[in-house]
């Protein structure tokens, strides 16, 4: 059994490391409760934890490969009329909304916003997310939709202007994004 390769996730309070430290040391934050933690044997079947801010590192560096790419795309997501491909391994970490309709649709239980796609008389299984967020003139979801695929920060902080910013923090609270996200919010009111 010691060969055998699994995948491990539980819930755990969440570990991040200080910053300005040579080292990285871990410091307990209570900030979100609810993050994956992914338990891997080694080659000797011992296990091993991947902190979180590995992971979270990991998928901003293959962030922008995955960003707008049908490939591995597990739903899709609408916005009025525009529809983009979405990921739900991006989608989730970042987004107390997506964990909710993964577990949902995964479960094949309803949601208010999701229709599994038909094409030709045949479904195909792909979900099709409408999302609850407000819209105006001046708020892009694609400057939201990159950042939490890439945690590009500055990019998207250089779309918040006076006009959208109230739009802006009430999607992000609509969506239970991350603590970060809101962080990004209160920067900006801040300058």
């Amino acid at each position: 059994m010691a060969n055998s390769r699994f995948v491990h996730r539980r819930l755990y309070r969440r570990y991040e490391p200080t910053h300005g430290a040579r080292h990285q040391h871990m410091n307990r934050t209570r900030r979100n409760p609810l993050t994956v933690d992914v338990v891997v044997p080694d080659s000797h079947g011992r296990i091993t934890r991947i902190p979180p801010a590995y992971v979270s590192m990991s998928l901003r560096r293959m962030g922008p490969r995955f960003y707008g790419n049908p490939s591995y795309a597990n739903c899709k997501l609408k916005v009025g009329d525009t529809e983009f491909w979405g990921h739900e391994l991006f989608l989730s970490w970042k987004a107390q909304y997506f964990r909710d309709v993964f577990a949902a649709v995964h479960n094949d239980q309803y949601h208010s916003d999701v229709v599994i796609e038909d094409a030709d008389g045949m479904l195909t299984g792909l979900p099709v997310i409408t999302l609850p967020i407000e819209q105006c003139r001046s708020f892009d979801f694609v400057e939201m939709l990159y950042w939490i695929y890439t945690g590009d920060d500055d990019r998207w902080l250089s779309t918040f202007n006076g006009d959208n910013i109230d739009v802006i923090a009430s999607n992000i609270e609509r969506l239970g994004m991350t603590e970060e996200a809101r962080a990004l919010c209160r920067r900006f009111t801040s300058q």
